[in-house]
């Protein structure tokens, strides 16, 4: 447990190799590193959803209703090359809910949302090539439509799709070489709650929760995409009366975490904890309680960076007057 201070007495860099004089100050000297004053493009409220490339590129969905055609709207605003677009409505149907998006490093998009009519869809809205093309749609009665795009030009968009025999079905539609394909990942009673992950190697994980009939959940699975292919679904997490809060993230090498919130009492108040699981070299480590100390620790989030570093957050509650969030990092 000895400790070391390492004490930087000066570092001098150039990206164009050049030396510099000794009168260059160390420090931020660009207006990138700073916080912009915020910008404001919608209107009416409604929730939204934004993704980020690693040069900065940006997409904003927004789902709102329009007071004036008393419909659900989904609009979209970009940044590309530093420059804001007008945000602009890219739903041409009414009944349209829950946006997602998910952003390439290299400025790849993939907007989704749902329609709800007379046959279900998923709409799909690709940025490729620099360009955004016209939407496409695929049937079914899907729903919690979640997405990620690589790279690579491997794109996932999960779904649950209800069956007319009561059953739920887990499906992907994925993207490689412009083509995309649908599998079935399971087939199940119930399912919700689905959260997915995916690293610029193509590798995935899937979660997902399953409830019992009086509608508390109870059961967390997860399938892991590795070498173009779906593992069968695992459940991670021992049997409790309720979950929420499910989140999951993934690195480079294919290691994983899911994250939760459980409790073991019926009409839970104060009872709630926050769980993890690791996806390590192959096989899940088992779950484990991320807090001991709060006897409500609730709405776990996750990240995970491509060399394996992980930041956990999320809410503790009963503690007093405040609920602080608190974080867990793994570096």
């Amino acid at each position: 447990d000895t400790r070391y201070l390492l004490t930087i007495d000066k570092i001098v860099k150039s990206q164009e190799g050049v030396s510099l004089d000794d009168s260059y100050q160390l420090g931020f000297t660009t207006a990138l590193s700073q916080w912009q004053d915020p910008i404001y493009f919608w209107e009416s409220g409604g929730q939204s959803r934004t993704a980020i490339s690693e040069n900065g590129d940006i997409v904003s969905v927004h789902w709102s209703y329009n007071q004036s055609n008393r419909q659900y709207e989904i609009q979209m605003v970009e940044r590309r090359s530093g420059e804001w677009s007008t945000p602009k409505k890219i739903s041409t149907t009414p009944h349209v809910y829950y946006p997602d998006v998910a952003m390439s490093n290299q400025g790849d998009a993939i907007i989704t949302w749902e329609y709800w009519g007379d046959k279900d869809q998923t709409f799909i809205l690709e940025h490729v090539d620099g360009d955004w093309k016209s939407p496409r749609a695929f049937i079914g009665d899907r729903y919690s439509d979640t997405t990620s795009v690589n790279d690579d030009g491997y794109a996932v968009i999960a779904s649950i799709e209800n069956s007319s025999y009561g059953e739920d079905r887990v499906k992907v539609i994925e993207r490689m070489a412009a083509e995309w394909k649908e599998t079935e990942i399971s087939v199940m009673n119930r399912v919700s709650s689905l959260k997915l992950a995916a690293n610029d190697e193509g590798e995935a994980i899937l979660v997902w929760t399953q409830e019992r009939s009086t509608g508390q959940t109870y059961k967390i699975f997860a399938s892991k995409r590795s070498e173009g292919r779906w593992s069968e679904p695992t459940q991670i997490n021992s049997e409790v009366y309720q979950l929420g809060s499910v989140d999951t993230a993934i690195d480079g090498e294919g290691n994983a975490v899911v994250v939760w919130s459980r409790s073991n009492e019926q009409n839970a108040i104060s009872t709630w904890q926050a769980m993890r699981n690791e996806f390590l070299d192959g096989q899940w480590t088992g779950e484990v309680a991320i807090d001991e100390i709060s006897e409500e620790s609730v709405r776990p989030r996750a990240e995970m960076t491509q060399n394996g570093y992980v930041s956990i957050v999320w809410e503790q509650g009963k503690m007093g007057d405040d609920n602080p969030i608190a974080v867990s990092n793994k570096i």
